[in-house]
């Protein structure tokens, strides 16, 4: 997936990608900031020491109804 967004043919040692059951939960700093979904947090991250990005697939299916897609929809990154 990362070749497509970058438009890039990445050779060996690039980063590894991995469905995670894991269900990270985020609590606003402050009440302003109660509506955001930080989506590096909530919906996966990226481990630089250990090249792995991380998706959160639980979170995803449990909020996709809110951002207007299925589940499906929001697993793919699309270039506009």
């Amino acid at each position: 997936m990362a070749q497509v967004v970058t438009r890039n043919v990445i050779l060996c040692g690039s980063a590894t990608e991995r469905f995670s059951e894991k269900q990270p939960v985020w609590s606003p700093p402050s009440p302003e900031d109660s509506e955001l979904c930080p989506i590096d947090v909530l919906y996966g991250g990226y481990d630089p020491n250990g090249r792995l990005i991380e998706v959160f697939v639980r979170n995803i299916k449990q909020d996709a109804g809110n951002y207007g897609g299925s589940f499906e929809d929001l697993l793919q990154l699309r270039w506009r």
